[in-house]
């Protein structure tokens, strides 16, 4: 199981490291400009995308014995790069703390002006849920939702093909925008608002590469679903972007 979230600033040109603001998280609770952990207190992962972002560092009390998470590579450019510059640690998770502010933070070195720098945060309870045994299928998706600019836009996916009725864990998935940088899953039916939301890195073009580990179970089981309860799906988009697509990877049950 595992939880998404995104923070953006526009920062200025002189090499230091600036603090990056929440995005609203539905989830998580605003904690000065950063977020308020919850039980899924390991980082799975990070990443940054700044068109002359220098440094990238994840902050929270509990990490401060060890050291701050500063992050190499990152994505130079105003979307993310092919293929994805990310730092997972999923196979052994950093271990942070319930209920403390987790704060993101960029540097960037553009010699003509300030510029936005964005990073995204993967939480999760330490587990990498195990995948059904049996075959995973790729189902294609569609959609044709005007997003909002840098901030979560809810769409709803029109399914290549149905599904036939029964229930599925999804496995794994990929988004394409013009825009996109994440995306994230909002489980449907009475508990999308206290449900965290997994997902993964976006992409921009169709020919540019997925993380792989976001892909056919490298991450474990996101969540389940049945034929009539498909989840929404939240798309972080640098621009007002009014085509998605994509793929998901399930497992029937």
């Amino acid at each position: 199981m595992h939880h998404t979230s995104a923070y953006q600033s526009t920062i200025a040109n002189d090499g230091l490291l600036h603090q990056l603001q929440s995005i609203p998280d539905s989830i998580l609770p605003t904690s000065g400009m950063g977020l308020l952990s919850n039980a899924l207190a390991y980082i799975m992962a990070v990443f940054y995308v700044g068109a002359n972002q220098t440094r990238g560092q994840f902050q929270a009390p509990s990490l401060r014995d060890y050291g701050n998470l500063d992050t190499q590579p990152i994505n130079i450019g105003t979307v993310v790069e092919n293929p994805p510059r990310l730092d997972d640690f999923s196979m052994k998770m950093i271990p942070a703390a319930v209920s403390e502010e987790w704060d993101m933070f960029a540097a960037q070195n553009n010699a003509m002006a300030n510029e936005i720098e964005t990073g995204f945060l993967f939480s999760s309870d330490g587990n990498i849920a195990p995948v059904p045994p049996k075959k995973i299928v790729q189902i294609h998706w569609s959609a044709s939702i005007t997003l909002v600019k840098n901030t979560w836009s809810m769409i709803q996916m029109t399914m290549a093909q149905p599904l036939a009725a029964g229930t599925y864990a999804l496995v794994g998935a990929r988004c394409l925008s013009a825009g996109c940088l994440a995306f994230r899953f909002v489980p449907t039916g009475g508990v999308s608002a206290t449900t965290n939301r997994p997902g993964g890195v976006g992409v921009q073009a169709e020919d540019q590469l997925d993380w792989p580990r976001q892909r056919r179970g490298g991450w474990g089981t996101w969540l389940q679903f049945t034929n009539v309860t498909l989840p929404s799906i939240e798309v972080f988009s640098l621009s007002n972007d009014t085509s998605e697509e994509g793929d998901i990877d399930i497992v029937p049950l």
